[in-house]
């Protein structure tokens, strides 16, 4: 992680894909060996307020994450570790 400038062509990225997607605010860190290298907030998290998104913005995920352990459960019945009628216990 000695070589910059992959910041600077990340944060472009970014700005393009926020401005194509009309995405109103996004978060973004990077670790390497359990050490934080690079977090920025990109957009607003208050648009009617221009209050911008920082590392520290706690983004409400609602159902959104109900799809993730949906995925992995099936992903474990398919390899017959778990099944859909197990007990949640289980």
């Amino acid at each position: 992680m000695a070589e910059r400038g992959w910041d600077r062509r990340f944060e472009q990225y970014a700005a393009e894909v926020i401005g194509r997607h009309s995405i109103p605010g996004a978060a973004v860190a990077l670790a390497y060996n359990g050490t934080v290298v690079y977090e920025r907030g990109f957009g607003h998290r208050d648009a009617a307020r221009h209050l911008p998104v920082t590392p520290a913005t706690r983004f409400g995920l609602g159902s959104v994450t109900k799809s993730f352990p949906a995925l992995a459960i099936m992903q474990l019945q398919e390899t017959g570790t778990l099944s859909v009628h197990d007990p949640v216990t289980r």
